[in-house]
Order: C-alpha cells, then structure tokens, then sequence
C-alpha cells in the first residue's frame, strides 16, 4: 500500500478518537455496537500497549489522555476481596466496566438469566462490573510501564509523579498474579472460573468454543492460557524496571527470580514438539490442549519464546490455512472446529484486525520485517474494504471476504479500540 494511503489511514484512525474516548471511561471499546457505552479493560491496555509503545505516538496528547483517563478509571475498581460471582480478587484488575452508559437490551438480556452480576444503579438504568480476565490485571502493569516511559520522553518530572501514583496498584496487581492467580505454584498463573455460566475463558478469546479440542470437547478447567502467561511474563518483565525505578531492590530482585522460572516453565509446558508449535492451553490436568491457533502470536509480541522456537512458529503462521490475504485467523482453517463450525465461528477461524497487527508487531521483534510487513499490508487492504471492524469472516477456499454476522445480523463493532489504536500504532512510522 502507498505511504499516501498508509498516512490517510492513520488519519482516519486519530480522528476516531473522540468516538471511542469518554471523560469517564477513557478508552471505550467500541464507539458503536454491543460494546459501546462500555469499559473493556484488556481493550484499553491492549490499546494503550500498542500505540504509546511507539516513540512518535507519546507526542500525542490525546493518546495519552486516553491513557491516563482509562488507568485511573481501571484502579477505582481494582480489586479488594474474594467474590465468586464477579470473580474479584484482591488486586485484580476488573473485566468489564459499565456504569450505565452500556446498550441496556443487552445488560438486560444478560441479567434475565441469572448467570451475570448485572444490577440496577441508583439512576434506574442496569451496570455490572465483573472480573473476568485473567489477563487485565498485567496488561494493566504493562501499560503503566508504556505510559511512564513515554511521559518520561516528554517531561521527567511527569512520568515520576505518575509512576508514584500508580506503583501501589502494579505492585498489588503483581502480587496478586504471584500469589492468587498461580494457583499450583508453578510459576505460571490459571483462571479457574468460580461462575462458569457466566463466562468459561478468561481471555480475550471468551467465548465458551474456543477452546474445544479437535474432537470437540471443552477442555476442563483450571487452564493455563498461552496468551495470559505471555502477558503475566512480560508484566514480571516490566515490574523489574518500575520496582527498581521506586527503589524497591528485593521486590525487583523477586520479580526477576519469577520471571527467570516462569518463562522455562512456558516453554517447556506449551511447546509441542509433534507440531513444532505452541498450544494455546494447559487444561485442568495438565495436558497440552493441541490445535494450531494464534495465540502464539501473543507469545511473540511478549518475547517469551525462545529464539529457537520462534522462527518455528512464525514459518507456521505464514501457512495458508493461517494466514489469508486479509489478515491472520484465530484457528486454522484445517481444524476440525472450523469445519465444523463455518468461517464466521467467532474466534474458531476469523479474522480480527487488532490481531493481525499484534502479529506484525509480533513477527518484527524476531527480525521477521517481510512477514511484518506483509501482515500489516493485509490488515490496510481489510480496512479499506471495511474500515476498522473488528472482526470478519473468510471463507477457506477462495479467501473470500464475509462481514461477521450472529443470527444473520451484522454484529461487529466500528470503530472499535483495539483495531484504530493497533493501526495507529503500526502506521507510526509512516507519520
């Protein structure tokens, strides 16, 4: 694509900021849609991770904004005691945020069935705020580092005074993955849903399909998530830097020791030889849940993989049944839950835009520029055909395009975060 058209798409994206920013909530996660009116905390930080990790981008006040609204909004409700039902723990981040702005059918849809901790707020309208992520609580840590190192490029004296204030909050969220969400003490954190009606997966791939194995089963719980250890890993990473910039040595000291074994214990439990891949879930009794996927991608953008692996990985990610001319899909399209399920299955072999530039971010931390490069060429030519929707379908064969539908209803949110913010930042260069 043009750098013109690389340009105007940047563009296109800074001007869909006021869509999806909110005084209240910071970082919406989509200005239109199921999810609009709503504060999705992996959104925002996976948002903020993207853009602001890119030098050009912390010269943007409004990026930043965007930032600090959506942090200080996510520590208002980090958690502070043991809740089943909303899965709250202390320290943890929240899932979802909505405080009565949230499309109210849908609040109310969930709410009639009992199985989600929605409620009425003093104005009469429905909100909830739930815990169901088990990969807010270091995205969050990770984006309080982006956002210090880019307000530090800016003015010292303003990333120190933000750092102060956020520091009790990553050290709480860092304690809480150490402690509570390491359920085994193995050095990598599970998610072991407490309210399985409610949701099954705490990752951003939610929905309760899109784990089954080849022969169709859920997996049984707690899991061990790819993509969650990935970001756990990196946030341990990250708390090294911070920890020693507020002079806590032995914290920092600790965090490193964590690091060091849970980054031996990710590549020893997820890689799979036979498919010279990494699976995307440890099930409850430890073993490996195969099928090729995307999560690696998330794997690589943290750099955890060992160098070894990764070119592996990568080399398997350019195959066909993964990566189509719009973008990468979340499963191959050779699994049997893609056949069985149809190119729209929502994350069983679309294509989600955000994901793709992950991808390209993902692939150049490993010296793979072409590929980079070729992945964020698919996600442009996507979003000419469709601006920034999150999601769409491709069919196997032909790679024909199909708008993601539910019930035959065109239900994907633009604009949407993670995919304007994504572009933003992979157009960075081109500014």
């Amino acid at each position: 694509m043009s750098p013109d058209r690389i340009r105007g798409l940047r563009e296109e994206c800074l001007a869909e900021i006021p869509f999806i920013r909110d005084d209240l909530l910071g970082i919406k996660a989509s200005g239109a849609g199921r999810f609009a009116g709503a504060h999705y905390e992996r959104d925002s930080d996976i948002s903020i991770n993207m853009a602001l990790s890119e030098a050009q981008n912390g010269h943007l006040p409004m990026l930043l904004d965007c930032a600090l609204t959506s942090q200080r909004l996510a520590v208002e409700y980090q958690g502070r005691e043991f809740n089943s039902f909303t899965n709250e723990a202390p320290g943890e981040m929240a899932h979802e945020i909505h405080l009565g702005f949230s499309p109210q059918q849908r609040l109310a849809e969930m709410k009639e069935t009992g199985n989600w901790p929605v409620h009425k707020l003093e104005n009469g309208r429905l909100g909830m705020v739930n815990y169901y992520a088990g990969d807010a609580t270091p995205l969050f840590n990770i984006s309080v580092a982006v956002v210090y190192r880019a307000l530090t490029a800016r003015n010292r004296r303003a990333g120190r005074l933000y750092l102060e204030e956020m520091w009790p909050h990553v050290k709480a969220g860092l304690n809480h993955d150490i402690t509570i969400a390491d359920l085994d003490n193995d050095g990598l954190i599970e998610s072991n849903p407490k309210n399985k009606n409610g949701l099954l997966n705490y990752t951003w791939k939610d929905s309760n399909d899109a784990y089954r194995d080849e022969r169709g089963r859920i997996p049984k719980p707690p899991y061990k998530y790819l993509t969650n250890n990935s970001y756990f890993l990196w946030s341990l990473r990250e708390g090294v830097v911070l920890a020693k910039e507020m002079g806590e040595t032995a914290f920092g000291v600790e965090l490193a020791s964590s690091y060091v074994r849970g980054k031996k214990e990710l590549n020893d439990r997820f890689f799979a030889p036979d498919l010279g891949f990494y699976v995307p879930m440890i099930d409850g009794n430890g073993n490996q849940v195969k099928f090729i996927a995307d999560d690696p991608v998330i794997a690589l953008w943290a750099q955890v993989i060992e160098p070894e692996y990764a070119k592996m990985v990568i080399d398997r990610l350019k195959q066909p049944d993964m990566n189509t001319k719009w973008g990468l899909r979340t499963r191959s399209s050779l699994s049997s839950q893609f056949r069985v399920n149809g190119a729209r299955a929502y994350h069983n072999g679309t294509v989600w835009l955000h994901q793709t530039l992950i991808a390209a971010k993902a692939v150049e931390n490993y010296g793979d520029n072409e590929f980079a490069e070729r992945l964020d060429n698919e996600a442009f030519l996507l979003q000419s055909k469709l601006k920034r929707k999150e999601l769409v379908a491709v069919e196997k064969e032909r790679e024909h395009l199909l708008e993601y539908r539910e019930k035959g209803v065109p239900v994907a949110c633009s604009p949407q975060a993670w995919a304007a913010f994504s572009t933003i930042a992979r157009t960075a260069k081109a500014a």
